[in-house]
């Protein structure tokens, strides 16, 4: 007997809001100037038509289409954007998945509450309706801390997005290359664990800027 065709999975269609909301996300993102724009998808269509090929672009569809606190570029602070996107950027770009905890990691809830994140408040800008720029409160990530967890992959160079952050650690996973030059824009960095991994190269000439710096590990 013949078998029956396997049916063909059935894309969902791209509405005109979702290409707005994918495009505001992109340009929240690109607007830091950490991940390179060739990395990222034009459009919603060309997003959702493809499988993607790169953490940034699996990070901005899930904060685009699949997460469910939906943050609004229009009404939330850029910097909260960023912040989540590049929490999901080293999810995925350290294959999350098999991660020994990943509690919380793209769920609902805010990137504060997610395993091996601590956060305070801060000021941050955000932008009104009638374009006026005003801060407000907003917790942001002051601490990374995903040690002895299975990470394994390259460090992504939205690591530099935590600016806030005072301590990283990263140390007994199976991180390697290079460590991203985008790690001198955490200046107040005072505590970085990742010993136990396999980097290599020389540390970047931005490693520098880490004037705050009390402890290499």
């Amino acid at each position: 007997p013949t078998p029956f065709p396997t049916p063909q999975p059935t894309r969902t269609p791209v509405s005109a809001a979702m290409f707005d909301r994918y495009r505001l996300l992109v340009d929240a993102v690109l607007s830091l100037g950490i991940t390179p724009p060739g990395l990222l998808a034009s459009s919603a269509f060309v997003a959702t038509a493809i499988e993607p090929e790169t953490p940034q672009q699996e990070a901005i569809n899930w904060l685009a289409f699949d997460d469910v606190l939906e943050l609004d570029a229009e009404t939330d602070p850029p910097e909260r954007i960023v912040q989540r996107y590049a929490a999901a950027v080293l999810y995925f770009g350290t294959v999350g998945g098999e991660w020994n905890n990943g509690t919380g990691w793209l769920n609902g809830t805010h990137e504060c509450e997610w395993f091996g994140i601590k956060c305070e408040s801060r000021m941050v800008a955000v932008y009104e309706e009638s374009q006026v720029q005003v801060t407000v409160e907003e917790q942001m990530v002051k601490e990374i801390n995903l040690a002895d967890n299975n990470l394994f992959g390259l460090l992504p160079a939205e690591i530099g997005v935590f600016r806030y952050l005072d301590t990283l650690g990263l140390y007994s996973n199976l991180l390697g290359g290079n460590l991203p030059t985008s790690i001198g824009n955490l200046t107040m960095l005072e505590r970085l664990w990742i010993d136990n991994n396999y980097f290599q190269g020389e540390l970047p000439t931005e490693f520098g800027n880490l004037a705050a710096l009390k402890q290499v590990d």
